[in-house]
């Protein structure tokens, strides 16, 4: 018997889109597997819902969960490393020009 090689773990995102008025389309899909036989995948897609499905040679789970009106989704803004690290090397660069003008100036 010849058996197939699989990467270990793969992950997909079918497609993605957001508005600033809260609408949200996605699509995204994972599996794995491990050398003993097991594996899992599952899957989520907006105003549908999730899936995950995982077996082994004791047995296989079943999980499905569905997307409601009371289902909600938000996204709060979130700073950058880079822009935050810009941030403060303009305030060092600042300081630092502040001090050397006062070593100038005539005590």
């Amino acid at each position: 018997m010849r058996r197939r090689e699989w990467p270990y773990s793969s992950c997909t995102l079918g497609r993605f889109t957001y508005a600033l008025d809260g609408a949200l389309d996605f699509s995204a899909g994972w599996s794995a597997h491990d050398e003993f036989f097991a594996s899992w995948y599952g899957g989520v897609t907006s105003g549908g819902g999730s899936f995950y499905n995982r077996s082994d040679r004791i047995g296989q789970e079943d999980n499905h969960f569905l997307w409601t009106d009371a289902t909600t989704f938000s996204i709060a803004p979130v700073p950058e490393p880079a822009g935050a690290a810009m941030m403060l090397a303009g305030a060092a660069l600042l300081a630092t020009a502040q001090v050397r003008a006062r070593r100038r100036l005539p005590g």
